[in-house]
């Protein structure tokens, strides 16, 4: 579970690199609703004054857990992951 300044710090993350898709709008922090998080993923609705909602999720990874990963990527390894995501039906799926 996130601390309360790991949550903050997601939030301005997401204010700072995320605008409104329509008119470019730069969400305040009063725009942003955490709406559900479920493990490591947030999901957060973001209001522009102008336009429809947009609801957005977070991934969250503490470096701390991480393990170091030297195996480079090929390309038909992202090849056959953006090939995984464009088929899937819903998230269930794709996480099989």
């Amino acid at each position: 579970m996130l601390n309360i300044e790991e949550i903050q710090n997601i939030f301005q993350q997401v204010r700072e690199k995320i605008s409104c898709p329509k008119c470019g709008y730069r969400y305040s922090f009063f725009d942003t609703q955490l709406i559900r998080s479920s493990g490591n993923v947030y999901f957060l609705r973001l209001t522009c004054q102008k336009h429809h909602p947009v609801i957005v999720s977070v991934v969250f990874v503490s470096t701390k857990s991480m393990k170091k990963y030297d195996e480079k990527i090929t390309p038909n390894q992202l090849l056959d992951g953006y090939k995984k995501i464009k088929s899937a039906k819903n998230l269930k799926q794709l996480l099989k």
